[in-house]
């Protein structure tokens, strides 16, 4: 039996979580990958921490299209 990350009504939408959890994943790994100029000294550091920290729940979604998806853009 596979068990999902879900909320505390069992699992409406775990596809729509793993798209949003995608895509702040790649935001914020754009923004971690910029260049030194293009965007504050802190905020890549912070962008890279927050890219890593999502990769956690993007993984508990044992959603592989968006593991796919998210892997193909990255």
């Amino acid at each position: 039996e596979d068990i999902r990350a879900v909320g505390t009504f069992g699992p409406g939408d775990v596809m729509g979580m793993a798209t949003v959890v995608a895509y702040g994943l790649v935001a914020a790994s754009g923004l971690a990958l910029a260049r030194s100029g293009e965007v504050p000294r802190l905020q890549r550091p912070l962008a890279a921490v927050c890219a890593a920290a999502l990769l956690v729940p993007l993984a508990l979604s044992f959603s592989r299209g968006a593991w796919i998806a998210t892997a193909a853009v990255l």
